[in-house]
């Protein structure tokens, strides 16, 4: 008898190992099918892109555009910065072995010691967008159906009625279009802080992120001559009688309903919000864009150079429990155009109508890390001792020691600072120029190393001295005075470009709204009759778009009148793009974690830019 139940719970035992095993097995072989469904979807989408990679696009030649963000560094408040896999909050002190300061949801434990944050998080909070073209087979999507007569949208139970969210909603029929407008990011699950289990707002590195996808069909066929408003327009939305009412249907609860690349044109207060479809020469613009702000952005107005309307580091009012479609949890919330939402996840992600997760490519992601390649970035030895590369060497693999670092691994702050302590930085030998690296990476580097304990002598300005400028030279041997970072330091190490006349307070504004951002830009802005630069002009000589007005402007705020480069030279525009050179290629690294087996998942999605 006892053989018996011996040999019967030997059996169970088997049967429960196995079958984890098969589950194990199974939930692999799911995680790898998502993350092999996003890679194709991504790779496809960086293939289609309608618009050549070069800033200073001709909206004239109803190009698109093409834009990547570099996520904002939540370590900081306030603050933007470069993250990368060893160093998620972006500020360039490593993660898990050494950040122990970080605790960004006050609960008086280092966030890097806390349960379920993996030492594997990486960059998650980048954005990328772009206008692409279809194949053989159009893009769908749901678009508003057609207007009545006077330009409103269809509600579902009578038109005589204001739309809302729960009953009377705004009626979708499915559309297809050859362009269509995509944007790439991620959110997070609020699911509770480590301090009180409730949710607070913002991202614990233990939170779980999602990476969105969202396609918006450009479709201006659909603009029609209403007789009101802006002229032609798609429609309209009364402006709710309530602007406190968290289930009226308005300017950005619209997108809820629609996949259309659109942008609310006019609101006259009290009457109507107008939307016009997007072409593509209106996406060249930045302030048409999808999930950019703008002159109409609610609660308060955006102007040049209509930032990014997302922290992807803050929730609003996007938590686990809220419902969609449900009265009780709309009470809970505040409407999405409300203060308390502006720049969050609840905005822009699709949660109501019945889409909730439509836009959802992957869940439990931890890197979503998007790249520029920089043909200038610098690839150094991991010590100073490199043997050359000789026939000796190739018969003895010993005698050639180094491994290749780039910017974005943990040893190039060393390798860059090296010997520190007191002594002058020599740094590592260069190996080579080619890298594929986080826009602004310099800005990060040369914070840390102003701050860090690795060279007292790159302290205070002296850091990006070294990294960036040509002198004063601080390694006297270099007889070319170049920056540590060589040519990478005029091409995408250093911050976003800026006009040449803006004061430190005017750039450093500038630079906090528009982000390490790249942009195919536009010449729109040179020639559209709105004087971008008027901070920086003197009352008495404002010139409005001095760079295509055929004359020899001086400079601004120059006495006696300084003239440089000639008639409309490139001193004279208004704008100018952020990083102003072309995109080889980018790359975009996705990591992913099962969270039954713990196992992780990563994949490297590249786009190449080069004209064939």
């Amino acid at each position: 008898m006892a053989l018996t139940l011996i040999l019967v719970y030997a059996i169970a035992q088997f049967y429960a190992i196995v079958g984890d095993a098969v589950k194990d097995g199974r939930s692999m072989i799911e995680i790898n099918q998502q993350l092999r469904a996003v890679v194709e979807r991504l790779k496809s989408d960086l293939d289609q892109v309608t618009v050549p990679i070069v800033p200073w696009v001709d909206e004239g030649g109803a190009a698109g555009y093409f834009e990547i963000r570099e996520g904002l560094a939540p370590g900081v408040a306030g603050s933007i910065g470069p993250a990368c896999d060893w160093d998620v909050n972006g500020n360039y002190i490593p993660d898990v072995e050494f950040d122990q300061a970080v605790d960004l949801n006050g609960n008086n434990i280092p966030d890097f010691t806390e349960p379920g944050v993996s030492n594997l998080l990486g960059d998650i909070d980048d954005w990328i967008g772009m206008t692409i073209r279809a194949g053989s087979v159009p893009f769908t999507g749901q678009m508003l159906q057609k207007p009545t007569a006077n330009g409103l949208i269809m509600r579902a139970l009578t038109n005589t009625q204001p739309p809302d969210k729960l009953n009377n909603k705004p009626v979708m029929v499915s559309t297809s279009a050859p362009y269509a407008e995509v944007v790439w990011w991620t959110s997070f699950s609020d699911t509770g802080d480590g301090l009180t289990g409730q949710p607070n707002g913002v991202w614990d590195l233990g939170e779980p992120r999602l990476i969105h996808r969202r396609q918006l069909l450009i479709r201006p066929d659909l603009n029609l001559p209403w007789g009101d408003g802006p002229g032609s327009y798609y429609f309209k939305v009364p402006v709710p009688t309530n602007m406190n009412d968290p289930s009226a249907v308005w300017i950005y609860d619209v997108f809820q309903f629609c996949d259309v690349s659109m942008r609310c044109e006019m609101i006259i207060p009290g009457s109507f919000a107008y939307f016009v479809a997007n072409s593509l020469s209106d996406l060249c613009r930045r302030e048409n864009r999808f999930m950019h702000m703008n002159l109409n952005s609610q609660p308060t107005a955006g102007g040049f150079p209509f930032a990014i309307d997302l922290n992807p580091n803050r929730a609003g009012n996007l938590q686990p429990n809220l419902i969609p479609d449900n009265q009780a949890s709309l009470n809970n919330t505040v409407p999405r155009h409300a203060a308390g939402n502006a720049a969050t996840q609840y905005r822009w992600v699709l949660f109501d109508g019945g889409r909730k997760g439509e836009d959802v490519m992957l869940s439990n992601a931890l890197a979503f890390d998007v790249r520029v390649y920089d043909p200038d970035a610098i690839l150094r030895a991991d010590n100073a001792t490199v043997l050359p590369v000789s026939s000796a060497a190739s018969t003895n693999p010993q005698m050639f020691t180094a491994n290749v670092l780039q910017p974005g691994d943990p040893g190039y702050l060393k390798a860059l600072a090296y010997p520190g302590g007191t002594l002058a930085p020599a740094p590592y030998p260069a190996l080579g120029t080619g890298a594929y690296v986080d826009l602004g990476y310099g800005a990060g580097l040369a914070g840390f190393l102003s701050l860090g304990t690795l060279d007292t002598n790159l302290k205070g300005n002296s850091a990006a001295t070294y990294l960036f400028n040509i002198s004063p030279p601080l390694i006297a041997s270099n007889a070319s005075y170049q920056p540590a970072l060589g040519n990478s330091a005029f091409r995408f190490a250093g911050p976003p470009t800026t006009t040449l006349y803006l004061t430190p307070l005017q750039r450093t504004a500038y630079l906090n709204a528009l982000g390490y951002t790249y942009d195919t830009w536009t010449l729109f802005y040179e020639r559209d009759g709105i004087n971008q630069d008027i901070a920086t002009e003197p009352v008495a000589a404002q010139i409005v778009d001095q760079g295509s007005d055929g004359l020899d402007n001086p400079v601004p705020g120059s006495s006696p009148p300084q003239y440089v480069g000639g008639v409309d030279d490139v001193t004279e525009r208004e704008t100018v793009p952020p990083y102003p050179y072309p995109l080889r290629g980018v790359q975009i690294r996705i990591r992913v974690l099962e969270p039954n087996t713990r196992q992780v998942r990563q994949a490297t999605v590249e786009g190449d830019f080069i004209p064939e």
